[in-house]
Order: C-alpha cells, then structure tokens, then sequence
C-alpha cells in the first residue's frame, strides 16, 4: 500500500496512456478492417491517433472548460467509442475469431469462421491455425518465420534509438542532465511542458516572451504537460510522447518501403538510408593519424565514439569548405527535436495510410472510414507545420491529377477529407496569423543557406572567381554526400520506368521528391534559414521512397547488379550518420552536462507552489531559466536565439529591460500589464551587473527567496 500511495501519480499516468492507446487501436483497427493494414501497422497507426485524437480535442475543450471537466468529458466519450468499436469487434469475430461464442444464443449474431459449417464445429481449432497462419501472411506483417532476420535487424535498431534517445534528458540525484547536441532544444521544450501543465485552462501566451501568442506546433508537448498534470514524473512525461512516436517512426518507415518496393532487403535497406544518409565528413578517418597504428578493437571502437572533429554541424568552415547545416535525419530530428519526431511520424501514417487505403478494393469512401487519416490531416500543422507544408507540397501534382482525369474512386476519397479543412484554416490562422511580435515574413531566396550573413551559411570564394551557383553545388554535396546525386538518378530512372510503376505511387513520390527539393531552395520559410533543413529531411524520405518503386523492376532484371548498387549506396551514404549516433550511445559515456542542478530545481518548485499562475518573471535571456522551463511561468524576454530564430523582434523589450535595471525602483511598473511581476537575479546577471543586486535590495528589500546564486524579488503592485 505504501508503495502505491507513493507511485500513485505514477500508476494513474500509466492507466490513461494505456486507455488512449487502447482507445486508438480498437477504434482504427475497426474502421480499417476492410483494408490491408498489418497488425503492427494497426497498432502503431491506432496507438498514435488515440494519442493524437484524445489530446486535440483535451486541447480543444480546455479553450473553453476547466482541465478536469475537459479531461473527464473527453475519456468519458473516448470510453464510450472504445466501447462501440470492442462491441463491434467481438459481435463480428474480428479478434482472429478467437473469441467465438461469446454472445447469447438467442442473439442474431452473424455466421464467423469457426462456425461456418460442421468441420468448422468439430475442428475449430485446425481452421483457426489455418486463418491465423493465414493473418501472419499478410502484407505489413514482419512476424512472419521468413522475417525473422529484417525483426531482430528492427528489433536491434530499435534498441539502439531508444538508448540514445532516453539520454536526452535524464534525472539523477535530484537534478537533470542531458546530450549536448539537445542542450538548447530541450529547455526549449520544456517551457512549454510546463507551462501547459498549470492553470484551469489552457494558455497559448509564448512563455518565453510573454503577451505574445505561441507561434509553434506544440501538441507533442501538451501530450506531455497532461502526463504531467495526471502525476507522472517530468522525464516520464517528457519521454513517453518521444519514445511512442520515435520507435513508431522507425517502424512505419520499414512498412511504407516494405509496400512500395515488395522485399523486406530493399525495405529496411531504404529504412537505414534514410534514418542514417549523411555527408561523406567520414572520410577524414583516412586522413586521422590514430589509425596508423593498431589501438586494439576497444580502442578503436571508443575512439570511433570521440572523435576530435565533428561529424554533425559545421559553422567555421572557410572556402572552398562549406559549413555543414543538415546531418542525418535520425540524429537531427528524431531526438530531441520532439515536433519533428512528431511531424515524421504523422507524415509515415499518412502516407501509409493512403497506400492502404488507394490498394483496397473499395469503390467509394465515407467520412468515417476515412477517419482515421482525417484525423491525423486535421491536426497536421499543430503537430508539426513543416510536415503539413511538405505533404502539401508532394501531394498537389497527385491531387491535381485525381481531379482532372475524375476518377470517381479517388476523389471520393479526397472528398471524404473535406471536413478537415475548418481544423487546418483555424491552426495555419493562429500559427501563420500577423502580430505585432513577429516581423519576419518569407521570402524569395535562389539557393538554401545563400543569404548573405546567414549563421551556417554558403562561404561564398572571396576572391569572386567561382560563381554563387558552383559554391552552392559545393554546399549541397557537403551537406547531403551521395544521396543527392544518387537521388537525382532515381528520379531519372522512375520517369523512364513509369510504364512499370503504379501510377499512384509515381504520381505521389516521384513529383513530391522533386518540389519539395525545389521549394526548399526558392522559399526561406523562417528568420533561420537553418531551420529549411526539416523540409530537407522529408525530401530524403521522399527520395528514398522513389528508390523503392525503382530498385525491385531493376532487381528484377539484373538481380546481383542492382542489390549490389544499392548495397554500395548504402556503404557509402551512411557511415556518418552512423558515427553521429554512435557517439551518443551510453556506453561510450557520451558527454551529458547538468540541465538544471539542486539550485535550479529547489527555484523551478518554488516558483511553481508560490507564485500565481499569470506571473511575469524579469530575467537575463539564459536558456537554463527555471522559471519557465521548471516553473511553468512566463518570462518577459527568453533565450534571445530562440527569439530570433521564430521571427520575434525583441528589441524595444531588451530596451525596456535595461531601462529597468539601471534604475529597478524608478521603472518598477514597466511590465505590469503583462501580469503580477518578479525580478529573478541569475549567475549571469551578477557576472554582467555586479552591482544589481544592492539595487534590488534598495528598490524591494530581502528577496522572497534565494537558492545559491539565485534571488527572487516580487514588485509590489
């Protein structure tokens, strides 16, 4: 009893996931009964849209309701669908008819396998073996005795995501900590966590700039903030979402490739590509002194795991070097990126999920068949904005084609999508809506990284002699290795095979490679033209996919030509993406520096208990801030890159700021209208204004509370 009482929060948090999840599994697997969905497949798709659906209509609801009335309106009817869809599972045998006969006998109930005739009622069991054996077959389906080498491949990779990933953020004696390619990411995220996860309702101010609305697809983290409220530890909360949708990634990645190309080698060969493609930055290990002799293979493999150059970013290159601003995607997105682990993830279901459905033999579509994937289209762009861009841009060739050559069955389809569209008007609104705030609006730009100034960018030849179109093929190759050009002959090679292809899936990969790759490098979407970089993961997996529709007609021609092409692709693509996680791994005691410590924490709970809930708090710009990123409070100026990078002009607050700490008693009431108002004093307030704190004390007297080098002061109203 003791301990449930003390892992209460716990276990209540473990329910409600279990519940949604189940919730999501029973109802998509219901609706897609008729369609060529897996069983993995089923739960992954149904699992995520439980967790997408529940959360997009908790959020909804908390617009206008208290978070307790809005959370057991939601389960309550969640309950009542999970209930419909187990109802009309087990009346219509679809748990592989393992549960025949469970309704009365004068029930009218449906004739099912196992008791469709007299052999059927004598030997039921040999017909379920038989329709079980039959089930495993199925396309999507990896438990499968002839899959048992692609499983323990998924299986392994799978395990290797979840260690670096849970190494991301870690709590340990009291305090957290870290990888430090998240160290500015996760704070981040974190803001909004724990802002979502205070108040009766929910609060769309941006807590890192307070009185300015949060522009950024923030779902996954409301997912998160709820764990949060329900009890679960912060790491449990921050994780679950990540880990769900990261491995769930992974494996609808392997699904998609598996139905595309028709082999499990090509599937999870094109799974490997494109979690791993990188740029050829390996090939400095030629050139690395350390190899000239033998270490030993411990030595040798912690070697490999602490390189003294980078394989990931590179900022300082000069010409004719070029600065390296996208590495691999499993490395860059599927980590601690948390709204891109959710944007690929949805963008996999979507697209697996319009496979299934245009390879059925449906003739028309409802709304509610359709609503597993309306789902997932109606909350696209608060999941993830560069997602639902990118799908946007690589359907509309096919999209366009379904409606001119008016094909009744799709555009069925399509039409049975149409009520997403108030959902997706109302977020791209509220997320792309003009304010005062945010001043940066895109813009024309020939070339990714090409603006002058831009941090990362093309370094241009000083010297003027090689043009800016030569230096920008240079980027490019140093930034995407062998999959650019090997993607460019894909391509070539789809449109010359596009006889032999279904036309769908040429329609919809094969134009969606090539415009996304275009709009990437004409459209600068945001102040950072670093950010661009997502969008170059999806093309990625769009190439990829073009791969898979190609390499199986080559294979088929010319089997150990084409299998050994893709076999050196891969060699040769992949070896630093690769090195890139493999230095994260913890048994290689990868670098992971103190997030918050004991002084940090003991200030996040204070701020937390003992300030009301619309606080504004005055502080530096120190991204380690634990009034937002632990308390759940609102700042009036965050973290300055974070600022700059999504488009805010934080100037005239920088200004006031400084106003405010030459003389704190004269301009006490600067920032009141944006609530009841706090001065936090940090480490780096004291090293850049030795002085400040005798005039906090001047100004508002003993702090209201001190941890290390940390003081608090309210201003009185």
């Amino acid at each position: 009893m003791e301990w449930i009482c003390s892992h209460l929060g716990l276990i209540v948090c473990s329910l409600y996931v279990a519940f949604v999840f189940s919730v999501g599994v029973a109802s998509t697997a219901k609706l897609l009964k008729r369609h060529s969905l897996g069983t993995v497949e089923i739960i992954i798709i149904g699992g995520g849209i439980g967790f997408v659906g529940v959360h997009g209509l908790l959020f909804g609801a908390m617009l206008f309701f208290r978070f307790e009335i809005a959370l057991v309106g939601i389960v309550a009817a969640a309950g009542g669908i999970f209930l419909h869809s187990l109802y009309q599972m087990l009346r219509d045998g679809d748990f592989h008819h393992l549960l025949s006969g469970t309704f009365r006998g004068n029930e009218a109930v449906a004739q099912r396998v196992m008791d469709s005739n007299e052999l059927g009622r004598e030997r039921g069991i040999t017909i379920l073996a038989k329709f079980v054996r039959k089930q495993f077959r199925r396309e999507g389906t990896i438990f499968n005795p002839k899959s048992a080498l692609a499983c323990l491949a998924l299986l392994g990779l799978l395990a290797w995501y979840a260690n670096v990933y849970t190494n991301t953020f870690v709590y340990a004696n009291g305090t957290y900590s870290g990888a430090i390619a998240g160290f500015g990411d996760v704070p981040f995220h974190l803001t909004q966590i724990s802002r979502f996860a205070v108040g009766d309702h929910i609060s769309l101010d941006d807590p890192t700039y307070a009185g300015a609305p949060l522009k950024y697809p923030f779902l996954i983290n409301f997912m998160s903030a709820v764990l949060l409220r329900l009890g679960a530890p912060l790491v449990v909360a921050y994780h679950i979402p990540g880990l769900f949708f990261g491995v769930g990634s992974i494996l609808l990645l392997y699904f998609v490739f598996k139905r595309l190309s028709g082999r499990r080698d090509l599937a999870y060969g094109g799974t490997i590509l494109t979690l791993f493609a990188s740029n050829t930055r390996y090939l400095l290990l030629a050139k690395d002194k350390f190899f000239a002799t033998w270490h030993g293979l411990s030595g040798t493999l912690m070697y490999l795991g602490h390189l003294p150059f980078s394989v990931a970013h590179v900022w300082d290159a000069t010409f004719p070097n070029q600065n390296v601003d996208s590495t691999a995607l499993l490395p860059l997105f599927l980590l601690h990126q948390r709204s891109s682990i959710m944007g690929f993830w949805t963008m996999l279901a979507v697209v697996l999920l319009s496979l299934a459905y245009a390879a059925s033999d449906a003739q028309s579509f409802t709304r509610l068949e359709t609503l597993p994937l309306g789902i997932l289209l109606a909350f696209f762009p608060l999941l993830h904005t560069h997602g639902f861009v990118a799908l946007c841009i690589a359907a509309s060739v096919w999209v366009g084609l379904v409606l001119m050559r008016k094909d009744q069955r799709l555009q069925s389809f399509l039409y049975s999508l149409l009520w997403t569209a108030p959902f997706i008007l109302w977020q791209l609104a509220f997320l792309l809506g003009p304010n005062d705030a945010y001043t940066f609006t895109p813009l024309w730009r020939l070339g990714w990284m090409t603006t002058a100034g831009e941090i990362g960018g093309i370094r241009p030849d000083p010297s003027g002699i090689e043009p800016l179109p030569l230096t920008w093929l240079r980027f490019m190759w140093q930034n995407f290795g062998f999959i650019l050009p090997a993607g460019g002959l894909a391509i070539a090679a789809a449109w010359r095979l596009r006889q032999k292809i279904n036309a769908e899936h040429f329609w919809f990969f094969v134009p969606g490679s090539t415009l996304i790759f275009i709009v990437a490098n004409t459209v600068k979407f945001q102040a950072w033209d670093f950010d661009t970089n997502k969008l170059f993961a999806f093309d990625v997996f769009f190439t990829v996919a073009v791969m898979m529709l190609v390499f199986p007609l080559l294979v088929s021609r010319w089997p150990k030509p084409a299998l050994g092409i893709f076999s050196a692709l891969l060699i040769i693509s992949v070896p630093t993406g690769f090195l890139d996680v493999y230095a994260r791994t913890t048994l290689l005691n990868p670098s992971t520096p103190g997030i918050f410590d004991a002084d940090r924490v003991s200030l996040g709970r204070w701020v937390a208990s003992a300030t009301p809930e619309n606080a504004v708090f005055t502080s530096s710009d120190d991204h380690l801030n634990p009034v937002n990123t632990l308390g759940g409070r609102r700042v009036v100026l965050g973290f300055k890159g974070w600022m700059w990078t999504h488009g805010i002009s934080y100037g005239e607050r920088e200004r006031l700021i400084s106003d405010f700490l030459n003389d704190p008693r004269g301009k006490a009431g600067t920032f009141r209208v944006l609530g009841p108002v706090y001065v936090l004093l940090d480490p780096k307030w004291r090293e850049e204004q030795p002085q400040l704190e005798a005039k906090l004390i001047a100004a508002f007297g003993q702090p209201n509370f001190s941890a290390g080098q940390f003081a608090v002061w309210k201003i009185a109203q």
